[in-house]
């Protein structure tokens, strides 16, 4: 699978999350973008993970933002150096645009519309 491909599956994915009429056809489409990009990985394993820097405005938003982290397996850690609501994650740079950060912000915008 090519990345066009895969950004292809990806866009699909996040319209029918999007697009979702029950919580079951939501978490569904959540649970496929995690098989996609674990597919993804094992094809291409030389896709770096780069460490992203994530600063949040309050432990509220802190504490969904590593929720979603843990849903696709990923670990977050702290450096002592930034504060409290910064966390920091080896992620690839793919993965942030398209499936964490949109889904970050879709829950705001379902949840306080």
């Amino acid at each position: 699978m090519d990345i066009k491909d895969f950004q292809e599956k990806l866009n699909k994915l996040n319209a029918l999350q999007k697009g979702a009429k029950t919580e079951g056809e939501k978490q569904s489409a959540i649970k496929a973008k995690a098989r996609l990009l674990r597919k993804m990985k094992s094809c291409n394993p030389d896709i770096s993970s780069q460490e992203y820097k994530f600063s949040l405005k309050n432990s509220t938003n802190l504490e969904i933002f590593i929720n979603i982290l843990k849903k696709y397996e990923l670990n977050e850690y702290r450096k002592s150096k930034y504060g409290d609501p910064v966390i920091l994650a080896k992620v690839p740079g793919y993965f942030v645009d398209n499936i964490l950060w949109p889904e970050y912000k879709s829950y705001f915008n379902s949840n306080y519309s």
